[in-house]
């Protein structure tokens, strides 16, 4: 079993390439914009896994999408840390980087103009998803 100061160290060897295809595989980031993809490459529904899927408008500017097995609709930043995120994924890679670094959460707030409860709980619910991936 892994513990949290070898997974820091391990994330901090990888490259940027690596470090996003690891995040792809741990739902941290979502796996692109579906809007421009087959429907074979679409990511299946994060609900039952399906892949029969249709598109279904837009929210929030993102590609919905509706599950036709079970009726769920969902968008791609569903399931990953982005879910109910007002930030955008260039802000959330930029903390992910500093993060990695080790870079403190007070650095954050000032270098991306977050508060600090925000950059707490991005902190959190960046590291809880890489620990259930990891452990």
């Amino acid at each position: 079993m892994l513990n949290r100061q070898t997974v820091v160290e391990y994330l901090r060897s990888l490259s940027q390439d690596e470090i996003d295809g690891l995040l792809l595989a741990a739902n941290v980031i979502p796996h692109g914009d579906g809007a421009q993809q087959t429907t074979s490459e679409r990511i299946p529904c994060p609900h039952c896994g399906s892949h029969n899927i249709i598109l279904y408008g837009f929210k929030c500017g993102k590609q919905r999408y509706l599950c036709k097995p079970c009726g769920k609709t969902y968008v791609p930043t569903t399931g990953t840390v982005l879910s109910m995120s007002h930030f955008g994924m260039d802000v959330w890679q930029d903390f992910l980087r500093q993060t990695l670094e080790g870079d403190s959460l007070s650095y954050a707030e000032k270098t991306l103009g977050l508060t600090h409860q925000t950059a707490f709980n991005m902190r959190h619910k960046l590291l809880m998803a890489l620990e259930d991936f990891f452990l």
